[in-house]
C-alpha cells in the first residue's frame, strides 16, 4: 500500500451526488440495491487515482484474474449517506473488497485509508511480508486479508527474490566492468531496478521497500559506483526520492 493523492472529485458526481444518494437510500428503503457508485466517470477517476491497482493491495486490476469493483471505506451497508462521496470510494480488487466486506471502520478498529493516512505511519514490510506497527496497521493486515499466501504474500516474495538477483547481477557487472559499454549497462541495470519501484508498477511498495531498506547497502554501493562514474543523472534521484516516499520501512 502507497500514500495516494485524491483528485477533484468528477464534475459529473459533483452535479449528480444527491440524485445517486437518494436513489440508493430509497431503493435500500425497499430491499434493494442499485449500484450508484458504478458510473464509468467515477470507476474512470478511481482507476487513474491508483495507477490501475487496487487501493490495497497494489495488484493491477483487470489482468492476471484481478477483478476489481468500487470500494466504500465507510461501508454503504451502515453509511447510506456516504455512497457516492468522494474519498470514500476506493478501487479494490475482488479480494480485498470481499475481505472488509460491511467491516465498519468507525464503530470498529480503524484501518488505513491510502488517501488520508499514510501507510508507513502503520505497516512495515520484510521481504514482501507486512507487519504492524500499532493496532490500525494490525487492523488493516487483518481485515483486508494483505498477507494471505497464495494472492500477495507469496508473489511479493517471490518479486524480492528476482530484486535479489538483479542486485547481485549489477554487482557482478560492476566488479569485472572493463569498458563504458559495461558502465552503461550497469546504470540501465539500476534504473531498470528503480523504475519497479515507481507507483504506478504493481506492489510498487514492496519493490520501494526492498530497494531502500532491507538491501540499502547494496543499492547504495552500486549507486556511490555510478556517482564515481558520472552516470547517476538527476532523473535517478528524483526516483530514489518517489521509493523512499513510498517505502515500509520498520
Amino acid at each position: 500500500m502507497i500514500k495516494l493523492d485524491l483528485p477533484q472529485e468528477p464534475a459529473k458526481l459533483t452535479d449528480k451526488k444527491e440524485e445517486l444518494t437518494r436513489r440508493y437510500v430509497e431503493a435500500s428503503s425497499r430491499g434493494q440495491e442499485i449500484r450508484v457508485w458504478a458510473q464509468p466517470y467515477i470507476k474512470e477517476a478511481l482507476l487513474k487515482m491508483t495507477h490501475g491497482k487496487c487501493a490495497y493491495a497494489e495488484v493491477k486490476l483487470g489482468v492476471n484474474g484481478h477483478r476489481w469493483d468500487v470500494e466504500h471505506f465507510k461501508c454503504k451497508s451502515k453509511h447510506k449517506a456516504c455512497v457516492v462521496e468522494w474519498g470514500n470510494l476506493l478501487p479494490s480488487c475482488a479480494f480485498c473488497n470481499t475481505s472488509k466486506g460491511d467491516y465498519d471502520v468507525e464503530a470498529n478498529e480503524p484501518i488505513v485509508h491510502p488517501v488520508f493516512d499514510c501507510p508507513n505511519d502503520y505497516l512495515f514490510m520484510r521481504n514482501g511480508y507486512l507487519f504492524a506497527k500499532n493496532k490500525k496497521g494490525a487492523a488493516t493486515i487483518s481485515v483486508l486479508g494483505l498477507n494471505d499466501r497464495v494472492m500477495f504474500a507469496k508473489p511479493r516474495a517471490e518479486l524480492c527474490t528476482s530484486l535479489n538477483a538483479d542486485i547481485a547481477d549489477c554487482l557482478r557487472l560492476i566488479e569485472r566492468c572493463q569498458t563504458e559499454t559495461d558502465r552503461y549497462e550497469v546504470r540501465n541495470k539500476c534504473r531498470a531496478l528503480l523504475h519497479g519501484g515507481l507507483p504506478e508498477r504493481e506492489y510498487s511498495a514492496t519493490v520501494a521497500t526492498f530497494l531502500m531498506c532491507e538491501q540499502r547497502d547494496l543499492v547504495q554501493e552500486i549507486e556511490q559506483q555510478l556517482k564515481a562514474w558520472k552516470l547517476w543523472d538527476e532523473e535517478m534521484e528524483s526516483t530514489k526520492a518517489i521509493l523512499l516516499k513510498n517505502a515500509l520501512p520498520k
